[in-house]
């Protein structure tokens, strides 16, 4: 779903990662600015906080730059899934 909510312009607030895949696309988009680990009991303090330094715009910001492969990566997963069929 992080490849999903990224090409449609979202900023990413992510919970808990399920596994090593999850773990890795987390990193990436910490590292382009378009993702922060959110903060499930403080969730309106954490949006309110991220509003006022201004980072929703930086990650937009660093949206519009993302690489083609993160805008295609679930085709490229069910791609994937069905040549192993």
């Amino acid at each position: 779903m992080a490849y999903d909510a990224a090409a449609a312009g979202c900023f990413l607030l992510t919970l808990k990662p399920w596994g090593v895949w999850e773990e890795r696309i987390e990193d990436i988009f910490w590292q382009k600015g378009i993702s922060r680990k959110a903060e499930p009991t403080q969730i309106i303090k954490q949006l309110t906080g991220l509003q006022e330094i201004g980072w929703v715009e930086q990650a937009h910001d660093a949206l519009k730059n993302l690489e083609p492969l993160y805008l295609k990566g679930v085709k490229n997963i069910v791609k994937t899934v069905k040549s192993v069929k």
